[in-house]
């Protein structure tokens, strides 16, 4: 009896944590069709090497901490090795401290890329990050 209790409350408990597991609210001004949609423009700026379009869409912030030319150092080899582009596989859109949150899959012709990329309300980028 104590056994099947004790199942009976991990479950609850498991089935409470999934549930709140979920992608948090997007900030006022973004929705997921307009984050999704940002996403998709960063990942093909990046493909096609195009830094001074990226930058002109990216916050202050992000601006004054690296040049075109540290990012395309840590992204061409990337490139490089992963390939050709192939597609976008799937895009994930929530919110997290005030910014909008896009985790894209990319598929490439020897690789996946995972980017995980960070919109203001405004829609500026804020937050790169690839693996």
């Amino acid at each position: 009896m104590k056994r099947t209790l004790s199942l009976a409350l991990c479950l609850i408990l498991s089935l409470a944590l999934l549930a709140g597991c979920g992608a948090a609210p997007l900030p006022d001004g973004l929705t997921q069709e307009s984050v999704t949609d940002a996403a998709a423009q960063t990942v093909a700026q990046l493909n096609d090497e195009d830094y001074d379009a990226l930058f002109a869409g990216m916050t202050e912030e992000m601006t004054s901490a690296m040049t075109a030319e540290d990012l395309a150092a840590v992204w061409q080899p990337v490139l490089e090795a992963a390939g050709a582009f192939d597609s976008i596989t799937k895009t994930t859109v929530g919110g997290k401290d005030g910014y909008g949150v896009a985790v894209v899959q990319a598929k490439y012709e020897n690789a996946a890329v995972t980017f995980t990329l960070s919109y203001t309300p405004e829609g500026k980028l804020g937050g790169l990050f690839f693996k």
